[in-house]
């Protein structure tokens, strides 16, 4: 597949070791001008502040990796790494979860249709942040905090890459150059639900 660039954006991919395994959230973060390590480290701060909210509910036995931050203006794009949160471990020592089951944030943005919309799994959570099939108060609590860091610093957004076509099928088709909306609401959800893989679009 070609590489669809997204002008003046990054994606920041935030891995987390649960065991064996690592998941791994990406954001979009629009930036100004040429790409350099500052807008890198500033993306890593928002995102290290962000998920230091969700410390207290997650296990003693997740691991932080090292942040990547990547240019998508084109195929060679820049790269660079923040530190800032690697090594870092949950502060619940109690019994963790199900690895696929996952807290959720839907992300809105100034511009309606599903391509404007986006999804966060959060993940590495213990059994004292769950009531049931339900995220413990206070967990969505967290959620709301983490997302309002993403939203008061104004750079992070969805990315497309994809565009619904006018005469399926297939039902979305590639666009030549993406989109990035900036988000400006979120919904934290007061349900688990199952962390999974999609294709981006």
């Amino acid at each position: 597949m070609a590489f669809i660039p997204v002008p003046g954006t990054a994606t920041v991919v935030v891995p987390i070791a649960i065991g064996a395994i690592t998941i791994e959230n990406v954001f979009g973060y629009k930036y100004s001008g040429s790409f350099d390590s500052s807008d890198a480290a500033a993306a890593g701060a928002t995102l290290a502040a962000a998920y230091n909210h969700l410390l207290p509910a997650q296990s003693t036995t997740i691991t932080y990796g090292d942040m990547v931050v990547t240019d998508q203006a084109s195929s060679t794009g820049s790269q660079f790494f923040y530190t800032g949160m690697t090594g870092t471990h949950g502060s619940d020592s109690s019994n963790l979860l199900p690895y696929q089951t996952a807290g959720l944030i839907s992300w809105t943005t100034d511009t309606r249709g599903r391509s404007y919309r986006g999804r966060t799994y959060l993940g590495g959570f213990c059994e004292a942040a769950s009531d049931g099939r339900d995220v413990n108060p206070t967990l969505v609590g967290y959620f709301d905090d983490f997302a309002g860091e993403l939203e008061a610093d104004g750079n992070f957004c969805v990315i497309s890459r994809y565009e619904l076509n006018p005469t399926p099928p297939p039902a979305t088709i590639p666009r030549t150059t993406g989109v990035a909306s900036v988000i400006t609401g979120h919904t934290s959800h007061p349900l688990w639900r199952t962390q999974r893989g999609r294709a981006t679009r």
